[in-house]
């Protein structure tokens, strides 16, 4: 009996002693564009996807190809760093922290990126 109580604890002692890092955002990650709306109407996502979307566990939110060698010359960008950060159960894309650009959430498995300044809506999946 002993035993069995002793090996209890131990195993209560080390569940208590997990890493929050062993749960990260799910927004972290990197994510392609499968659909893009505009004034809720489908239009074609056209060069966005040849690219990816990436949130970092820094708060750094980038981007890049998903493969260069497969991306028509007219698909070419540069891509700008932003910020992310959680805002009760969304997540604000910002360049300064007085100047959120854009609002994200889930939709399922799905994440929907809509920027505050438009009427667009971006559905992404996880590469």
């Amino acid at each position: 009996m002993k035993k069995v109580f002793f090996i209890t604890i131990i195993v209560s002692l080390l569940n208590s002693c997990s890493s929050s890092d062993e749960n990260p955002d799910m927004i972290i990650g990197q994510w392609q564009m499968i659909e893009r709306y505009e004034s809720d109407l489908s239009v074609d996502v056209g060069c966005s996807q040849y690219y990816y979307t990436e949130f970092k566990s820094n708060n750094e939110l980038l981007g890049g190809y998903i493969d260069s060698n497969n991306t028509p010359a007219e698909c070419s960008s540069i891509f700008d760093l932003s910020l992310w950060r959680r805002s009760g159960g969304d997540y604000e894309i910002y360049s300064s922290p007085n100047d959120v650009q854009s609002i994200a959430y889930f939709q399922g498995d799905n994440l929907v990126i809509e920027p505050t300044s438009a009427n667009y809506r971006w559905v992404y999946q996880r590469l």
